[in-house]
């Protein structure tokens, strides 16, 4: 690794003429908080006259007038908002020569058009903002000021507003201390002030050749202490990788991608469990620190390129896992609300390729399991986490390798680690309020079986209340009906065949009455659970127990533990893709590259596609309507295709759907390759 570390100043880093350091495009926008700015600000306070260290920056120097600055961007910005605060001070107070002192280190080139002007350049995300807002002096007619912050687009205003925020905070604190000093003293502290800044505040600056060297040396320094993300790590290993052979635009769409990635996962879900759970599917064991180790492995041996592309396959469907909302196809979305309702994250691993490979109805039958497993496995029996991981990892391993051929295999798996009835009952019936998102979800799906039309009302947790019958608080009249089981109390309250479902305008009133006087609240509910109680005489320990065998029982039924083979799922067929390509011949070197791994929505989408299409080829009349309804008879069994399946679906589509292919459509032969391609899927996927 070609490096150079050389502690300087801030006037030493900002005095080299006709330098502009930049940020690269990838890099996110500025971010600073009020609390970070308000340290800093602190800092140089207390310590500029006598000197102060801000740590190091990194940047690379391929190109010396305009060095990257791969890290420390945050605190760069920062310098400058000051700077460019202390310049509009100045200018205020009409000193002159310090305004032209600070605007010539925020200048790379004074003679220089357009951008190439200033010292610093920001990305993408921030430059305009920061250029019009910051940088361009009070003299400049494109200057803008802070009132003019409305003006901005919205999404220009979001990106920018704790850039925008932190300029304000900057000026208010030099307002305030300013303020602090006797009127005539205000001049002179600013001189002195920024030229402690400028001279005294010091910064380790480490120049590296080249990108892929600076993503080395995060990794380097993460070794010795500096705790980054496995996450954080994997991004600079992979954009560095990819620096060492490609260009700068293919690094800055590589940085795309991953923030792709990221946006596909939602803000809500830990990459670094993503990351890990994405390696079980083919690694046979790994820790949460070694997700970044495996992941260097996986990338000398198939790529950055790959890993990258895989990773942002696999967070389209992993993404859904945390926000089932994403999933148009109902089955799917309502297991996966369900799952996320149980917090199962676990079933996560062997999901991520089943969500891929199998079918919408074959992966909503292997989320179902997934939601018995947790539920009798973990939720009530609660057994440890290390045995049905290994199995979610096998299954996952199995659906992998056979790219979900092997998917009863992977469920017989599942199923082998499912608590019996016997053991479930047993659990069941000891167990007490302590999670209410799983005494609700259970109450909830035993209604669903009791009665149906209520499951919306019941997801309604504002208007729906969980229920004491046994109140908390005991009133004498419930003391009498206890009679030698009142010492029972604190045991039984919380006790599930103790609590039911009651919609909150009966909640309320029935509240710690007589349990008689309660029935005739729970005679007027809409939950068979809370109306079956009015057949009950009495209320007390002995039927709190029988409930709770009751509720077990119907619990044994909504999740039962299915035999090992209780149905053969469809499987899989073998070389699917590689039949499609040998039937096709010649043409398949021109529909192959229509042919890639797509989900069940995307096909939705294309398949909008083709009334519009047709109305731009007149000349082919019923032939190409034909055609068209053919790709939709092909599409109309979405839910059954599995990955290979869909591939071939979507290469028919799009190829179909495009205009320059093997014969051009606008030939009034073109298109005789189209329904060859087509008749030839038939064959395949209607078999």
């Amino acid at each position: 690794m070609d490096l150079k570390a050389d502690k300087k100043s801030l006037k030493a880093l900002l005095s080299i003429e006709e330098q502009q350091f930049r940020i690269p495009p990838y890099q996110r926008p500025y971010s600073w908080t009020f609390e970070q700015v308000d340290d800093l600000w602190g800092d140089l306070l207390e310590n500029a006259r006598s000197g102060h260290f801000l740590g190091s920056i990194v940047m690379t120097t391929e190109d010396e007038d305009r060095p990257l600055v791969i890290d420390g961007q945050q605190r760069l910005t920062t310098l400058m908002l000051l700077l460019a605060a202390l310049r509009d001070e100045c200018f205020a107070r009409g000193m002159t020569k310090d305004v032209q002192r600070i605007e010539k280190r925020l200048t790379a080139d004074d003679l220089a058009e357009g951008d190439a002007y200033f010292k610093f350049k920001t990305g993408s995300a921030n430059w305009p903002v920061f250029r019009d807002f910051v940088l361009r002096g009070p003299h400049d007619p494109q200057r803008k000021l802070l009132d003019e912050e409305s003006s901005l687009q919205k999404e220009v205003r979001s990106r920018n507003r704790p850039l925008l925020a932190n300029l304000r905070r900057l000026r208010g604190h030099l307002a305030g201390h300013l303020q602090s000093l006797p009127h005539n003293e205000g001049s002179a502290w600013l001189r002195s002030f920024e030229k402690n800044l400028m001279e005294k505040v010091e910064i380790v600056v480490i120049e590296v050749r080249d990108l892929a060297d600076a993503f080395l040396l995060f990794e380097t320094l993460n070794d010795r202490g500096l705790q980054l993300s496995a996450a954080d790590l994997l991004k600079s290993h992979v954009l560095g990788q990819i620096a060492k052979n490609s260009s700068d635009e293919d690094v800055d769409a590589a940085s795309t991608d991953w923030d792709k990635m990221l946006e596909s996962l939602g803000t809500q879900v830990d990459v670094s469990r993503f990351l890990r759970h994405y390696l079980l599917a083919t690694v046979p064991s790994v820790r949460k620190e070694e997700v970044f180790g495996h992941f260097k492995t996986l990338v000398a041996s198939r790529g950055a390129t790959w890993v990258l592309d895989d990773l942002l396959v696999s967070a389209t469907y992993y993404g859904e896992f945390e926000t089932p909302s994403k999933v148009t196809y109902e089955p799917a979305r309502r297991v996966l609300t369900d799952l996320q309702t149980l917090r199962a994250r676990s079933c996560y691993i062997a999901l991520l390729p089943a969500r891929r490979y199998l079918s919408e109805t074959d992966f909503v039958e292997f989320a179902r399991l997934a939601e018995v497993v947790t539920f009798r496995y973990s939720s009530v029996v609660g057994l440890g986490t290390n045995d049905i991981e290994r199995r979610y990892r096998d299954a996952a391993q199995l659906l992998v390798e056979s790219e979900g051929g092997r998917v009863e295999d992977a469920r017989s798996l599942l199923i082998g680690g499912i608590p019996d009835s016997e053991q479930f009952l047993a659990s069941f019936q000891t167990l007490k309020m302590g999670r209410q998102y799983l005494l609700r979800y259970t109450l909830q799906r035993i209604e669903e079986t009791l009665s149906y039309n209520k499951e919306q009302q019941l997801k309604d947790s504002s208007s729906v209340h969980i229920e004491h019958i046994m109140p908390q608080t005991l009133s004498a009249d419930w003391r009498d009906d206890l009679g030698e089981n009142v010492d029972l109390h604190s045991d039984y309250v919380n006790r599930w065949g103790n609590l039911t479902l009651l919609f909150s305008g009966l909640n309320i009133p029935a509240s710690n009455k007589s349990f008689a006087d309660k029935k005739t609240h729970y005679a007027e509910s809409q939950v068979t659970l809370t109306t079956a109680l009015t057949n009950i005489p009495s209320w007390g320990v002995d039927e709190i127990e029988e409930r709770q065998r009751w509720l077990g029982q119907l619990s044994d039924q909504v999740w039962p533990k299915p035999p090992s083979a209780d149905r053969s799922l469809r499987e899989v067929p073998t070389g699917t893709v590689a039949h499609f390509q040998a039937e096709l011949g010649p043409l398949w070197e021109h529909v192959e590259p229509y042919c890639i791994e797509t989900t069940s929505e995307e096909l939705m989408q294309l398949s909008e596609l083709l009334p519009a299409h047709l109305l731009g080829h007149p000349v082919h009349g019923e032939t190409g309507t034909g055609l068209a309804r053919r790709v939709e008879v092909l599409l109309a069994d979405w839910d059954n295709f599995d990955a290979a399946q869909r591939r071939i679906a979507r290469g028919v589509t799009t190829y179909f759907l495009a205009t320059d292919d093997a014969i051009s459509d606008d030939r009034p032969d073109g298109l005789d390759d189209d329904e060859t391609v087509i008749s030839t899927a038939e064959r395949i996927l209607l078999s």
